[in-house]
């Protein structure tokens, strides 16, 4: 239970935002922050993490912390080449290979996509809209059935661009 946990998360905090189609996006190039809020329908109890390590306790805690609704927050560097389309922009977020998208709607202020992966066991809908060229703003509907029991995410997204600069960040 625990790794379908983990799996879940990791997909969920990975794939935002993306899409498999060649649209530039209009937003600019830089230093952005993106901050994730989760809420989970149908989450199994929690298992007892009182006999592991701090550091493993803590990061288990952090990972339940987001699942639960409580933003998450992050940096990083988006570099002209993944503005140029929405699928440049999603291989730096999404480590899911086998995941499939399709595009529903698209232009370079939003986009509107189905989502499966896992063979069809993950699947869900996903919308980014750039509001301006220094913020974006999405929603991710999610059904897991990985597990053989259903249980639906929802995740809004926002991110705000800081600056051209990215020093230390990693790009995406």
């Amino acid at each position: 239970m625990r790794i379908a946990l983990c799996r879940l998360a990791a997909f969920a905090i990975a794939f935002v935002p993306g899409a498999a189609f060649a649209q530039a996006i209009d937003a600019k190039p830089g230093l952005w922050e993106r901050t994730v809020v989760m809420q989970h329908v149908g989450m199994p109890a929690m298992p007892d993490v009182s006999k592991l390590p701090p550091e493993a306790r803590a990061q288990f805690q952090a990972m339940i912390d987001q699942m639960q609704g409580k933003p998450v927050t992050r940096r990083e560097c988006v570099t002209p080449e993944t503005l140029k389309e929405w699928q440049e922009y999603a291989k730096g977020s999404s480590d899911d290979a086998t995941c499939q998208h399709t595009v529903l709607e698209s232009d370079a202020k939003r986009v509107r996509m189905a989502v499966s992966c896992q063979e069809g066991k993950m699947t869900g809908t996903l919308e980014w809209k750039a509001s301006t060229p220094e913020s974006m703003e999405g929603r991710f509907d999610m059904v897991d059935r990985s597990t053989g029991v259903e249980r639906k995410m929802n995740m809004t997204m926002t991110s705000r661009w800081l600056g051209p600069e990215c020093g230390e960040t990693q790009s995406q």
